[in-house]
């Protein structure tokens, strides 16, 4: 075909697969695409730079899917790191006797790669059933390496390998799909087994898998970064350093990560020794792939199977009600967390707080106030073991092996008292009378130097003061009451009121206040008040104690505020001084 009548519809890096044209200008400064062309879909997997036209690409993919069918087999994308194999590039000298390693070298170094249990023989069954694809977020090389151990004839994978060098985002693998899948019914054929679902953007048609981890201090070498909450400047930003043209999916990528929540933490994984995920994943993928050709054999119609694998799902615990326990961390949102997403995506139904249609209780702990409301109603209360075992064989399985140990009203009841309450009073034992007497005399004995010592001076002190009790009349002994007027105590006390009262009298402004109120609350002089109550002839017949007493109440307090210019407190000074002098 000559160049002036070729359409362009098969590329290879910028050279016309039909023509041979080259689609480039060059010059000094520049080398670039000039040429128009259709050609932009790059349907081989590990061949990016081979692109065919979307009318080429809608017509192999359409001979694809018909091949597919014809074959009764539908299409399997395998992820490889934590779900078929583990990797580590640095190797604990506990592992360096194993036989059981694969070894290769890559460009940063010695890679070291252990095969899941039972990996060859899911791999074999599966291959009867469904097309393999690898997509996996290691290099190419270790992605092409790692096939050759799980498939030296090349007769599983072929070449329908895809890794990190071939992805159009170095965070999902979604964006990727229309390109080797063009046909929209093919996209209807597709199941995913991965470990991780985030990076599916939670695709209905994910068979989530249990992380393999054989080595014990390395997570998935080969892990994506965080996806973080940016623009679509930013994305396009890291793309173009990576020599990729962002497109309109990535953009759209973009704006749904915006609203996807972030990657949640992974299921724990499981001993070596007791690994057998991939038997219960064939035995789902087996059962999708009986349900799509019964339901296409009777309608000729092409189910698409996130409906058949979500109807599935849903189905292992659509009976359960469950409630939470010490589960969810405080503040922070349950939709987002993993043993929720999980009891939603298997047909549980999530309650907050425990009631009769309850089924079950999913406690951290065994110490929590609503594991004591289940254990009162019956309600079985389990690990979260268990719903990571129900999630990873997809069954239901007995609550009664993962319950926690020695669970009952009684039991619950005497630790709940041991570690969380004080002992009552009313359980403490009483003493005895011989008990008091023998504790009371101990004190004596431990106090009896200190007692006689301090009775020996109070005796002196008596001797040379007179008892405080003497007057007694009849064993009752005579209350004295202070006088507020007593007479001054010195001849120096005398001296100082007569200067006082020769100040007031001269009405000089240098009285010292402080004085005069000092005066007054020693009793040294009365006020006028006072003072006219003790020369009242009504009040002679009162008591002294009350008629000198200064514990006034309330009502004494307003009296005296009702007297007004009576209690004038120069006045009284001036009154209390000329009696005294």
């Amino acid at each position: 075909m000559d160049e002036v009548s070729c359409t362009h519809d098969i590329v290879m890096k910028d050279l016309c697969a039909i023509c041979g044209k080259d689609l480039r200008i060059k010059d000094d400064n520049v080398t670039k695409s000039v040429t128009p062309t259709s050609a932009r879909v790059a349907m081989i997997h590990h061949v990016p730079e081979l692109v065919v036209s979307k009318n080429l690409a809608d017509e192999l993919g359409a001979k694809e899917y018909e091949q597919v069918l014809q074959n009764r087999k539908l299409i399997l994308l395998v992820d490889l790191d934590q779900t078929l194999i583990h990797t580590t590039n640095r190797l604990s000298k506990k592992y360096e006797a194993r036989n059981d390693l694969f070894r290769f070298q890559c460009q940063d170094g010695l890679y070291f790669t252990k095969i899941r249990p039972h990996t060859r023989e899911f791999l074999e069954n599966m291959n009867r059933l469904y097309e393999m694809h690898i997509i996996s977020f290691g290099q190419r090389y270790y992605a092409h390496q790692i096939a050759k151990f799980l498939d030296p004839d090349g007769k599983l994978f072929s070449q329908r390998i895809m890794s990190r060098d071939e992805l159009t985002s170095g965070r999902h693998k979604t964006n990727n799909i229309p390109a080797l899948f063009p046909c929209p019914d093919q996209r209807k054929l597709i199941v995913i087994i991965d470990d991780r679902d985030d990076v599916w953007e939670y695709s209905e048609s994910l068979v989530r898998i249990r992380p393999y981890k054989f080595f014990a201090d390395v997570d998935d070498i080969n892990a994506p970064p965080t996806a973080p909450r940016g623009s679509v400047k930013k994305l396009e930003a890291e793309e173009t350093a990576d020599g990729k043209e962002p497109d309109e999916g990535s953009k759209a990528e973009v704006e749904k990560r915006d609203v996807t929540p972030p990657p949640l933490t992974p299921s724990p994984t499981i001993p070596e020794d007791s690994d057998d995920v991939l038997e219960d994943v064939e035995r789902v993928l087996t059962e999708v792939h009986r349900a799509f050709f019964e339901h296409y054999d009777k309608t000729k119609e092409v189910t698409d199977i996130c409906a058949i694998v979500s109807y599935m799902r849903k189905q292992v615990l659509k009976n359960e009600v469950i409630a939470l326990s010490g589960i969810v961390p405080i503040g922070y949102p349950k939709k987002r967390s993993l043993v929720y997403r999980l009891c939603e995506q298997f047909g549980a139904t999530v309650v907050d707080e425990i009631d009769e249609k309850t089924t079950v209780l999913i406690a951290a702990r065994p110490s929590t106030e609503k594991v004591r409301m289940a254990i009162k109603k019956k309600i079985d209360v389990v690990t979260p073991e268990w719903l990571f075992t129900c999630s990873a064989k997809w069954l239901n399985v007995p609550k009664s092996d993962f319950s926690h140990h020695g669970l009952d009203i009684k039991h619950f009841r005497e630790r709940r008292e041991a570690g969380n309450q004080s002992p009552k009073l009313s359980d403490l034992e009483s003493l005895s009378k011989e008990e008091m007497k023998s504790m009371t005399d101990e004190i004596d004995a431990e106090l009896g130097g200190e007692t006689s010592s301090s009775e020996s001076e109070n005796e002196a002190e008596d001797d040379e003061k007179g008892s405080d009790t003497e007057g007694e009349v009849e064993g009752q002994p005579i209350v004295e009451v202070k006088k507020h007027t007593e007479e001054p105590s010195s001849e120096g006390d005398y001296e100082a009121n007569k200067v006082l009262l020769a100040k007031l009298k001269a009405g000089e402004g240098d009285t010292d206040d402080e004085e005069i109120d000092e005066r007054l609350r020693n009793g040294e002089i009365d006020s006028r008040k006072r003072r006219r109550r003790s020369e009242s002839p009504e009040n002679n017949d009162e008591p002294d104690s009350k008629r000198f007493s200064t514990d006034y109440t309330e009502d004494n307090f307003e009296n005296e505020e009702e007297d007004g210019s009576d209690d004038d407190l120069d006045d009284e000074m001036l009154a209390a001084i000329e009696r005294q002098s």
